[in-house]
């Protein structure tokens, strides 16, 4: 049993939370996540549900404090909080908040079993005062480990040599592996220069085969940069707008009231007021989905989650809608056509969507800890295999390697994808992934800024899915345009966590 609270959007609430205007990015800002006292309460009810031995204290809680739109989100409704709520407290024999961050948001807490830290991630609903959309378990920052060595203040990395600052983050890399909060591939190049590239952790644990290289990673939803380059390619070629109605682009989507409002646009940016696919009950992971309109029957006569472009909430079901509109204006299956145009091209010979039964050399698998029924990590890592779908499609689910994920950063910023217009236009941020996160959403792309620096790219996985993996290009002009990718196959937020403190400690560099 999984909670699905939208696979990506930890990352990106570490980055955001789902229910966000879009239109008024500004005034959301100042509203949530609610008053100070809304959070307190909020917070002091979780604890006092958590720390109680009367499992009716949580039911209270769920009733009192989960959103409508929280409980759609959950694969099992209510009985996923309350499992969730169960485990915390067998786990923890209580809880005691030790920080916060991200306004509140972010609660660091420490178990009074044996002292073990998480991070929950309470997403406040906009929709629905003093209540929560989402209740999120992962694990805490590096620096909580006695044993931790951090990275440099900004002042001392500003110093660094370039050799010593590969050396620093090489070392910050194994001691992450060391402590097992870390398995995969990093990449780090200065142009088309690469400074590192090390592996870290096993791809398999049966039979301790080490990450190498050229290790085959889940992407999770990273693919989305393919499917809006391919947009944006045939917009380039006049073939659709981006202000097309979806009934103009399919005449034969089911729900022919909404495809009249929805725009390309609209599915680009998560503005549609569409799903996230996986806690739609008809969903069947196993399933042959041949092609994306047979997506459609799961979720297309549903009522929208708002009207489209009044406010952003990242959605599977929005880009499964672009990669049938590539199929239809293209002629060709989405998997033709991103080999045809964006892989060939930019030179990427191992990065594709698989079966997951199919034999695949040098395919990494996932590593996870569930995330309703071992919420602090305490029991052992299992295969994600079982909870994979039957294969990647234009939301997610390819398969790549560091090295060609590099020559994908590399072909668009040479402008060999799409015109440096059009490379501009699609990556540069359009909407606000949420209150006071400082992350944005251009057409399929992420940005955010680190030291001042401006950086855009894409995440993938989530908690209780074995599946991490980050792309980050920096793409300011007032330093050296690196590119950062670091893969994994343990649970969100440890590729992520990586990836984001070397774009910080590169920002901070003078001259870098």
């Amino acid at each position: 049993m999984k909670l699905y609270i939208l696979t990506l959007i930890l990352l990106a609430v570490i980055a955001g939370s789902s229910g966000s205007s879009a239109s008024e990015p500004d005034r959301a800002s100042e509203e949530a996540p609610r008053s100070e006292t809304d959070r307190n309460r909020a917070v002091q009810q979780l604890l006092d549900a958590v720390n109680s031995t009367d499992p009716k204290r949580r039911d209270a809680f769920i009733t009192s404090y989960i959103s409508e739109s929280g409980l759609k989100q959950a694969g099992d409704g209510p009985e996923s909080y309350r499992t969730l709520l169960d485990a915390l407290a067998r786990q923890s024999e209580g809880l005691e908040v030790i920080g916060s961050e991200l306004d509140g948001q972010i609660l660091t807490v420490r178990t009074r079993r044996n002292g073990v830290q998480a991070r929950i991630w309470m997403s406040y609903s906009m929709a629905e005062p003093g209540k929560l959309d989402g209740l999120t378990v992962f694990p805490p920052k590096p620096d909580s480990d006695p044993k931790y060595q951090p990275w440099p203040m900004p002042e001392a990395a500003a110093r660094l040599s370039e050799e010593s600052a590969i050396r620093l983050i090489e070392r910050q890399a194994a001691q992450a592996s060391r402590a097992d909060r870390f398995s995969g591939v990093v990449l780090i190049a200065r142009g088309d220069r690469i400074l590192i590239h090390r592996a870290y952790g096993l791809a398999e644990r049966d039979h301790d085969v080490p990450n190498r290289k050229n290790t085959r990673f889940h992407m999770g939803s990273m693919p989305k940069m393919f499917t809006a380059v391919a947009i944006a390619q045939l917009v380039e070629a006049g073939k659709i707008s981006f202000d097309d109605t979806l009934s103009e682009r399919l005449p034969e989507y089911p729900n022919r009231a909404a495809a009249e409002k929805i725009t390309v646009r609209h599915l680009l940016t998560h503005t549609a007021g569409l799903g996230g696919l996986f806690e739609r009950p008809g969903y069947d992971r196993r399933k042959k989905y041949r092609s994306h309109s047979d997506y459609f029957p799961l979720f297309a006569d549903s009522p929208l989650l708002f009207e489209p472009g009044k406010e952003w909430s990242y959605s599977n079901e929005g880009y499964l809608v672009l990669g049938a509109i590539i199929e239809k204006v293209s002629g060709k299956s989405y998997d033709d056509y991103i080999r045809d145009r964006i892989l060939q091209p930019a030179g990427m010979k191992e990065t594709g969507n698989v079966e997951v039964e199919e034999v695949t050399p040098n395919r990494a698998v996932g590593y996870l800890h569930d995330a309703i029924e071992n919420p602090l990590g305490l029991d052992p890592r299992r295969s994600h295999l079982q909870f994979l779908g039957w294969r990647g499609n234009a939301c997610g689910g390819a398969y790549s390697t560091a090295s060609d994920l590099l020559r994908f950063a590399l072909a668009l910023r040479n402008h060999r994808l799409l015109s440096p217009a059009m490379t501009e236009e699609m990556t540069s941020p359009k909407v606000e992934m949420g209150a006071n996160t400082g992350w944005r959403y251009g057409f399929g792309f992420m940005t955010q800024a680190f030291g001042g620096r401006e950086v855009r790219g894409h995440n993938g996985g989530g908690i209780g899915s074995g599946i991490n993996a980050e792309m980050e290009m920096f793409w300011d002009a007032s330093g050296a345009p690196y590119t950062v990718i670091v893969l994994g196959n343990y649970d969100a937020p440890a590729a992520s966590d990586l990836c984001r403190d070397i774009c910080s400690f590169l920002a901070a560099r003078r001259g870098s």
